[in-house]
Parts: structure tokens; C-alpha cells; sequence
């Protein structure tokens, strides 16, 4: 089986993310050989430590792990009894950064400072315990008031069809009632009313406002957007959400 073939073969069989799609083309392009059956192991190896051996082991991991699902996509199409990414060690990951909590001052600094779009972003996240992308896309269709829950399909695990079930916490009830969310378009994401441009520049953003207020990086971790995440997880579990329940709402 060409490898030109492959990618077009796997995704019959599953739903590949965009960046599957790039890192295979990238793979076809770079490796040098036409048939799958000619990438051994050895050349897999190698392909790797040259392209990917920068950084602190994560992309190395990463890439090895979108390479070895599609070659086992096409394991029978392509005659091969394994995928030549399989044996491969991951590499050990170093040096990761960790994101601190933030404290409840600094939290009402970024609602008070922040433009509709960063209030918007921050009372999400600290109130769901969800990442920048699926904050990004919550939408009113996704607001059950009834049970006075949000069912959200998380970006980073969009493509296994997984969703995520988060409590509306009071606060934040309160919050989305006043901004007239129940009038806002069913299915156009919240934050998308408000000026909201994209999660890059989002980030961008978000950091120099931190940077504004005098949010620091501490020797516990970085200050980011990521840290409300983390401020959120705490919370439920100083107010006694249990680990099956919390992996639920925050979809680990």
C-alpha cells in the first residue's frame, strides 16, 4: 500500500483530528520511501530523532502516537503485522510547566479589567473547570437550565465523540442571566457575541492582561489562562466533588 494512500484509508476507519491530517502529510513528504511495508522500525527511529527530538519529550510522544494510529488503521490494507511506530520508547518528559492556582483577588481583577470577552472566557473556565478551546465553544444550546447543567464536547477530545457534563454553579447562573444569554443565537458559541476573534489571539490577550495586573508567575507555577482550570478543580474538591464525578466534569 502506498503511502499516499494511508491517510485516506484511516480516516474511513476513524475520525482523525486536522493535526493528523498535517503530521501525516508532513511524514509522507519527508520519509523517503513510497510503500508502507518499506518504513521498518529503524526508519521510523530515525525519522523521529531527526525531525522531533527538540523540547522536552512531549512532541516527540505526540507525533510518535498519531503516527503509530494510522499506520494500525491500515495494518490489513497495507499487509503488515504491526505498525513499525509501536516498538518505539516514548521518550521521558521534562521540564513541564505547571500552571498555579489563582487566588480569589486576582481572580475579580481579571472580571473587573477584563473586556466582555475576557469576563466572559474567565467566568467559564473558573466555574467549569474547562480548557480555553471548550470554553470557546460553549453555546446557548448547550445550557440545560432545567437541570442546570452544561453538556460541552471538549476541542482536545472532540474527535472520540466525548462530552463532558458540568454543574451551572450559582455563581455563574447568575453571571450568564445577567449578560441575556437565553437571547443570544442557540448555536453561535457565547463568547462569539461579544468580540471574541480566536483562541490564538485570545491567548495573546489574556497574557498581556495578566501582565497589566501584575499576575505573576511564582515559584508554584505559571500564571495563565490555564490556571482557572486548575482554580476550579481545587474548588470542587474542597467542596467534596469525588474523583469519578470530577473526571466527568472535567473530562480526564
Amino acid at each position: 500500500m502506498k503511502i499516499a494512500d494511508m491517510l485516506e484509508c484511516a480516516l474511513s476507519k476513524r475520525s482523525l483530528s486536522k493535526t493528523h491530517c498535517q503530521i501525516w502529510k508532513l511524514f509522507a513528504d519527508r520519509i523517503g520511501v513510497k510503500y508502507a511495508d518499506q518504513v521498518t522500525p529503524e526508519i521510523a527511529l530515525a525519522y523521529l530523532q531527526r525531525y522531533y527530538s527538540y523540547g522536552n519529550g512531549k512532541t516527540y510522544n505526540n507525533q510518535k502516537a498519531i503516527l503509530n494510529t494510522i499506520f494500525r488503521c491500515c495494518l490489513v490494507e497495507a499487509k503488515l503485522s504491526d505498525s513499525p511506530f509501536r516498538p518505539i520508547i516514548n521518550k521521558r518528559v521534562i521540564c513541564v510547566d505547571s500552571h498555579r492556582n489563582l487566588t480569589l483577588t486576582e481572580f475579580d481583577k481579571l472580571v473587573e479589567a477584563g473586556t466582555p470577552d475576557v469576563r466572559i472566557m474567565v467566568m467559564l473556565s473558573r466555574w467549569t473547570a474547562q480548557r480555553l478551546e471548550t470554553c470557546a465553544r460553549i453555546t446557548p444550546d448547550m445550557l440545560d437550565w432545567e437541570r442546570k447543567v452544561i453538556v460541552v464536547s471538549p476541542g482536545k477530545t472532540q474527535r472520540f465523540n466525548k462530552w463532558v457534563c458540568c454543574p451551572i454553579m450559582p455563581e455563574l447562573e447568575v453571571f450568564l442571566n445577567e449578560l441575556g444569554v437565553k437571547k443570544l443565537p442557540r448555536s453561535i458559541p457565547i463568547v462569539k457575541n461579544f468580540g471574541y476573534l480566536n483562541n490564538r489571539a485570545f491567548s495573546a490577550k489574556f497574557s498581556r492582561l495578566l501582565d497589566k495586573l501584575k499576575i505573576c508567575d511564582t515559584e508554584d507555577g505559571k500564571a495563565s489562562f490555564h490556571s482557572l482550570r486548575g482554580t476550579a478543580i481545587t474548588w470542587f474538591k474542597e467542596h467534596g466533588i469525588k474523583g469519578e464525578e470530577l473526571r466527568q466534569i472535567t473530562g480526564h
